[in-house]
């Protein structure tokens, strides 16, 4: 079967995915999800990326480059091994490289790649990836788009829930039909009006009327749709991946629109689960369904080891500092117990879906904020690192978590929904067979 290749070219790391049957699975190369974007050029040309790259390195450091995806569209050269190379070629050399691994892992080549970027990138930086593709040695179509184009709307600090919502399809088969349905987790936690969360995922640019038009659920019952929320999507998708190691007899199809969008599909008929940002208050439905709270996506905000004052900031506060008509200036401005540090604002463009969220959430508006510190959503963390006034946000990709969750970079519920949300499933499930193949 054909596969499509994803790579979301960072300018520290790189993420390869692989799209296969209608959904991607990252693609580890070299034991990691989360490829260094580092190159190594070996004296007869061979050039080798990522961890195996920074291995060489050690050894050979003069043939080693980094960063240089930042320098796409600059004239100067980059020397490596005294050679002087454009960041074009190097990136090249890099995508090819990426190609070829993904190959020879998989035994054949992708039908397409599809390279992602920030939408913020300047033009000269955009045609100098344009010029890099050109270059790609690999016997494959080859496109660029912007990240922003396939990007999750990210909600901020922890409070924000995430769920699935499954149909009861009344065929009178299941368990289900036999008494209520069990009652929803996703009630059971506090979570930010709906009202908000459509906000945000307007203000993020995340609406229905971007994607496909909806087609109509298969007749073969051993297929499950899946669609709503571009936030819970790849939750889902995660799942399916995992699901199917075990029963390979059901297909599910993921689509991502709006939670809205999911909502009125699912009441429709014409979906099985719907991923949703927000509970579902329609009440001529929500006694059909039943919905699992499974995770929180965190924006945090960071600064830098240095600053001792702050232990923790309000909304309210937060606001202050970033809202267009804010004076503040110093750190004592925000609370006369800090010193009187100067304040420095760190962030991605405010066109990035990141940016829109935060000032959605932390200013009121997607558009209210100051003027401050740009840069790449990945150098946040350097660009505060070493400023004792700076202050960021940044997404946030926690390494160690649990199952589906940990896999889909988001942070799983606690022990005790879990388990909630277990027995809700089994309740469901009760005398219900396997798929068999």
């Amino acid at each position: 079967m054909g596969y499509q290749l994803g790579i979301d070219l960072g300018v520290s790391e790189t993420t390869v995915a692989a799209v296969e049957a209608g959904w991607p699975a990252v693609v580890p190369i070299g034991g990691s999800t989360n490829v260094p974007t580092i190159l190594h050029l070996a004296a007869d040309g061979t050039a080798r990326g990522g961890r195996i790259a920074a291995r060489l390195a050690r050894t050979d450091p003069d043939r080693h480059t980094a960063r240089f995806v930042e320098r796409l569209g600059e004239p100067a050269p980059i020397l490596v091994g005294g050679v002087g190379y454009s960041a074009s070629s190097l990136v090249a050399r890099y995508l090819s490289w990426l190609v070829d691994s993904v190959t020879r892992l998989r035994a054949q080549s992708p039908e397409l790649v599809v390279v992602t970027a920030p939408g913020s990138w300047p033009a000269r930086r955009r045609e100098g990836l344009a010029e890099a593709l050109a270059r790609v040695e690999a016997d494959v179509a080859i496109t660029a788009r912007p990240a922003a184009a396939a990007a999750l709307a990210v909600f901020v600090a922890g409070s924000v829930t995430l769920g699935l919502v499954l149909a009861d399809d009344g065929d009178g088969d299941s368990a289900a039909d036999t008494g209520p349905l069990p009652p929803s987790t996703i009630d059971q936690h506090p979570q930010f009006q709906a009202d908000m969360m459509r906000s945000a995922e307007k203000a993020a640019g995340i609406t229905a009327g971007d994607a496909a038009p909806a087609t109509a659920a298969p007749d073969a019952p051993e297929t499950v749709i899946a669609t709503g929320s571009a936030e819970v999507a790849p939750i889902t998708g995660t799942a399916y991946a995992m699901f199917r190691e075990a029963q390979k007899g059901v297909t599910v199809q993921v689509s991502a629109t709006d939670t809205d969008d999911g909502f009125a599909r699912l009441c429709a008929g014409d979906a099985d689960i719907a991923g949703a940002s927000f509970a579902l208050t329609d009440p001529a439905c929500k006694d059909k369904v039943v919905g699992f709270e499974i995770a929180h996506h965190l924006l945090p905000i960071v600064v830098p080891k240095t600053n001792t004052w702050v232990k923790c900031l309000t909304t309210a506060q937060i606001g202050a500092m970033w809202k267009r008509d804010s004076t503040v200036t110093s750190w004592n401005q925000i609370d006369p117990s800090f010193p009187a540090e100067p304040l420095r604002l760190v962030g991605p463009a405010p066109s990035t879906v990141h940016a829109k969220v935060f000032l959605a959430s932390m200013t009121g508006a997607s558009d209210n904020t100051r003027k401050y510190r740009e840069v790449e959503l990945d150098e946040v963390p350097e660009e505060v690192e070493y400023d004792r006034g700076a202050i960021g946000f940044m997404n946030y990709y926690l390494e160690h978590q649990k199952d589906v969750t940990s896999r889909a970079h988001f942070v799983a519920r606690d022990d005790a929904t879990i388990r909630d949300n277990t027995a809700i499933v089994h309740a469901m499930t009760a005398g219900v067979e396997p798929v068999r193949t």
